[in-house]
Parts: structure tokens; C-alpha cells; sequence
């Protein structure tokens, strides 16, 4: 479904809603590609594609409790910014190129930037949520807890 992602540039500049400090929200770009909407502790936003390195169309987890993406068939994950944590990945997670609306309330997603390898990996504290936590991103929806 979502095939191998280069380096593109979106379409036309998207709007998405800038979660709560400390929330991430799942969505989806308008060509499909599924995302994850990450507002930071520190309030730092990262809009990260959550696209298997294994299986293109495999779901993806956001787990609150290690602030982790997880690969929910593989059991790859990345911290909150898509750098490798652990697990069967081949790669960080792509990025997008952002910007905020005046008012803040808004991300506005232009280019995407695709993961340049493996970064060493990223420490990562907290129980695992072992799926039935997991917010997660099938094509064309958002589940909450075990699908």
C-alpha cells in the first residue's frame, strides 16, 4: 500500500492538530501514508510516518507508557522522534519537514524526510505494552487497545 518512501514532497502543504503537550495522536496524510502527531514533554513536535521497515502495510503502535512506536507484528521499536530503539528494524522511521500554524494549534506537514539507516540505539524506560495498550494505525483507521 504505502511502497518504498523517498524523499517527496507533499502534495500541498497539510494541516494536522497538535496534540496536547505530552499526547501523540494518530492520523493520516491525505495520500494515506499513516502518521504519528508528537508533542513532546519538553514541547519539541515530530510528525513521524508510521510505516513498518519490515512490512510496508503492518500496523503500528504508539505506547504512552515508553513513549515508543512499535511494529505491533515484528516488535521493532522507535522513540517518539523515529529513532531505533529495538527489535527487527532495518531503519529510524521517516520524518516530515513542519511547520505551526499562527495560532500553534496546527502542524502544517510539507516534505517528507526518509530515514538515512539504523541510528545506534535509543534507551528507552517503562513496561512494554505489549499490544493491548497500544494506540494503533491500520490502513485507514485508528484503534485504541487490542484490535
Amino acid at each position: 500500500m504505502f511502497g518504498v518512501f523517498e524523499s517527496r514532497e507533499v502534495n500541498s502543504p497539510e494541516t494536522l492538530a497538535v496534540p496536547a503537550i505530552g499526547d501523540t495522536d494518530g492520523d493520516f496524510l491525505a495520500d494515506g501514508t499513516p502518521v504519528f502527531v508528537v508533542l513532546s514533554l519538553d514541547g519539541s513536535i515530530y510528525v513521524v510516518a508510521a510505516v513498518s521497515t519490515h512490512l510496508a502495510d503492518d500496523p503500528m503502535g504508539w505506547c504512552e507508557a515508553t513513549r515508543t512506536i512499535e511494529d505491533v507484528a515484528h516488535g521493532a521499536k522507535w522513540d517518539e522522534t523515529g529513532r531505533y530503539s529495538a527489535g527487527p528494524a532495518s531503519s529510524d522511521l521517516g520524518t516530515f519537514e513542519l511547520g505551526l500554524s499562527n495560532d500553534f494549534t496546527e502542524v502544517v506537514v510539507r516534505n517528507y524526510l526518509p530515514a538515512d539507516g539504523r541510528s545506534d540505539p535509543v534507551a528507552i524506560s517503562g513496561e512494554s505494552c505489549e499490544h493491548s495498550g497500544l494506540m494503533q494505525l491500520h490502513p485507514g483507521s485508528v484503534v485504541t487497545g487490542t484490535p
